[in-house]
C-alpha cells in the first residue's frame, strides 16, 4: 500500500494504520520527501521502529517518481521518439536508463544516513527500478564512508556514526528485482553481492519478458544451487517473511 502524508505526524498515522490492517508492505515513492522531510530525520524513526517490529517491508517501485528531476524536457528529443509506453513508464533509452535514480538517492540517503544503523532489521526493497545500479552504489558509498574524514570539520559532527561499511547494510537490509535481460551472472561475480537480487517477473507487461524464468536460472545456474535458491526464493522471502 502507498503511505503519502504532507507532514511527519500525518505518514506516522497512515503506517500505523496500514500496519494494523495487515498490510505487509508500505510504498513509499521514492521523489518524495516522507512526511516532508529527509528519510534519514529522526523524526521519522518511531516509522521505522514500527516497520522493523512488525516485519513490514518499505517498498519502492517505478511509476510514482516523475518529480524527481524538475522537467521531463530531457526526454523531449527525436531520438527517445517511437519506443514503447509501458502501462507504469516510457520505454525509451532515456527513461530505462535513469528510472532508477529516485531509488538510488532513497537509499542514498537511508544507509549514510544511519537508518539501518539504528534498525538493524528492517526491511527495504525496490521493485521494477533494474538492479544494475546497486553494485555500483554500494561501491560508491563504501568510497565516501572511508574518506568521509578528509570532508570533515575534524570533529564528531564530521562522522557518519556508522559501524559497518555502506555495503554491509544494502548486503544486508535491502533486496531488488530483476528485469530478464538483466545480466545477474556479471552482477554476482562482479560485487560479490547474490543475497540482493530477486527474480521477478510483470508477465504480461512488455517489460516481464517471454520467459523469464528461464533466462534468469540459465545465468544464475552457474553459481550452484545455493545462489539459485537465493535469487529464486529466498532473498524475496526474506523481505516479506511469512
Amino acid at each position: 500500500a502507498v503511505a503519502l502524508a504532507p507532514d511527519v505526524p500525518g505518514l506516522l498515522g497512515e503506517v500505523r494504520r496500514l500496519i494494523d490492517g495487515g498490510v505487509r508492505a508500505v510504498w513509499l515513492p521514492s521523489a518524495a520527501l516522507p512526511g516532508g522531510v529527509s528519510p534519514a530525520h529522526p523524526s521519522l524513526d518511531p516509522m521505522w521502529d514500527m516497520c522493523e517490529a512488525a516485519k513490514v517491508a518499505i517498498m519502492a517501485h517505478v511509476g510514482a517518481d516523475f518529480e524527481f528531476l524538475s522537467s521531463a524536457e530531457w526526454r523531449n528529443a527525436p531520438q527517445f521518439e517511437g519506443w514503447k509506453a509501458g502501462e507504469e513508464f516510457q520505454m525509451d533509452p532515456w527513461t530505462l536508463s535513469t528510472l532508477h535514480l529516485p531509488v538510488q538517492n532513497f537509499l542514498a540517503t537511508m544507509v549514510l544516513g544511519g537508518v539501518f544503523e539504528r534498525y538493524p532489521d528492517l526491511r527495504f526493497g525496490a521493485c521494477e527500478v533494474t538492479a544494475q545500479w546497486v553494485g555500483p552504489l554500494a561501491e560508491n558509498l563504501d568510497l565516501w564512508f572511508e574518506h568521509q574524514r578528509k570532508f570533515s570539520l575534524g570533529n564528531m559532527e564530521g562522522d557518519l556514526r556508522l559501524s559497518m561499511k555502506p555495503s554491509d547494510y544494502i548486503r544486508r537490509n535491502t533486496r531488488y528485482s530483476l528485469f530478464d535481460i538483466e545480466p545477474v551472472d556479471t552482477y554476482i561475480r562482479r560485487y560479490e553481492m547474490p543475497e540482493v537480487y530477486c527474480y521477478a517477473s510483470d508477465y504480461p507487461h512488455p517489460e516481464g519478458g517471454r520467459k523469464p524464468m528461464t533466462d534468469v536460472s540459465e545465468r544464475v545456474a552457474p553459481f550452484g544451487s545455493d545462489v539459485l535458491e537465493k535469487v529464486f526464493v529466498e532473498n524475496a522471502s526474506w523481505l516479506m517473511p511469512d
